[in-house]
């Protein structure tokens, strides 16, 4: 009898386990049909699981966000909010889920308000940072947007979307210079993305944009930013000058791959030259965006960095990667050191 009574005791103690497994692995099905864009079939998985947990943060999780990719953002916020209320698992991604929920409801005050109480809510989350920098952007306020990219890169200098909104903004304020360097950093990071073209357009541009030629005279027209006094006016010029250089005689037997190359291992180089004499010491673009790719430009890997980063640009640039393995190779260790 003692025995029995023991035995079942042990089969209570294992019973919760059990039903945990049973939740995961019904959760995982349902992961497997969200994944193959069948929604409808994960929903219903998952309330099979909470059948099983009626208060589970994951299975809250995963529903909302199989609506929030049905596009049905009202419901998706419901579900998020039971994660909320629950205060345990899953809050950061519900958190973020919900603010861009309300985004995508055309509702920006609430998914502004939301963000910003958030990055006091949890410290130190690069994710929320960019996001907040987002809602800054959509309020109109670019310099504030800045100021939490500039804290989500310092976070995460990994996390790419972070570069991608800095270019684009610095882009759009007229700030060549740091616009280069942003997006260039975005591409080595992710030069798969579906962005990666159009962002190699812009680099494009900016590297040439502010340079006309007038064809009567043969008179090269050099257009810098307003502000002549700022601490890159002197990188425009130069920027400005590689442009013009396009056309010289020695620069014409050199392909377009090369002659890009060239000019930005220059401009790279000059602008470490910049922070050393000058001793700037302030700011992410003298404390990370300069000191990589000056330390890049002086490397023996500027052509195995052109490549990557235009691997899904252009159909030669695969070719040459395909190509020059052991040069691919050795890039991707100096960058691991």
């Amino acid at each position: 009898m003692v025995r029995s009574f023991f035995f079942l005791l042990f089969l209570l103690n294992l019973s919760p386990l059990f039903s945990q497994n049973d939740v995961l692995s019904i959760v995982e099905e349902g992961i497997v049909y969200h994944d193959r864009g069948e929604f409808d079939k994960a929903i219903a998985t998952y309330e099979k699981a909470l059948e099983i947990d009626p208060k589970s943060a994951m299975v809250f999780y995963e529903i909302g966000l199989s609506y929030y990719h049905k596009g049905e953002y009202k419901t998706a916020i419901k579900f998020y909010d039971k994660v909320l209320d629950l205060n345990g698992e899953h809050l950061l991604p519900a958190t973020i889920n919900k603010g861009l929920s309300l985004d995508n409801m055309g509702k920006s005050k609430a998914a502004f308000k939301l963000f910003k109480k958030a990055v006091n809510d949890f410290q130190n989350e690069p994710t929320l940072h960019y996001n907040l920098a987002y809602q800054y952007y959509i309020k109109g306020e670019p310099q504030k947007a800045i100021e939490e990219l500039t804290t989500s890169i310092i976070l995460d200098p990994e996390y790419p979307t972070s570069h991608l909104l800095m270019g684009f903004l610095q882009f759009e304020s007229n700030n060549r210079v740091q616009a280069l360097l942003s997006y260039h950093y975005f591409l080595f990071l992710n030069p798969g993305s579906e962005r990666a073209r159009d962002v190699f357009v812009d680099i494009n541009s900016i590297m040439g944009g502010n340079v006309t030629v007038d064809g009567n005279t043969k008179s090269i027209n050099i257009s810098l930013s307003a502000d002549l006094n700022s601490e890159f006016s002197a990188s425009e010029l130069l920027l400005a000058l590689l442009a013009s250089g396009v056309s010289k005689e020695e620069n014409k037997e050199l392909s377009r791959e090369d002659l890009f190359i060239e000019n930005s291992s220059r401009f790279f180089k000059h602008l470490g030259e910049m922070k050393e004499s000058q001793g700037y010491s302030e700011g992410i673009y003298w404390n990370f965006y300069i000191p990589f790719f000056d330390k890049l430009a002086k490397s023996d890997h500027m052509e195995a960095y052109f490549y990557h980063i235009t691997e899904n640009i252009n159909e030669s640039s695969a070719k040459w990667i395909e190509e020059h393995t052991l040069e691919m190779f050795a890039f991707e260790k100096w960058i691991g050191q």
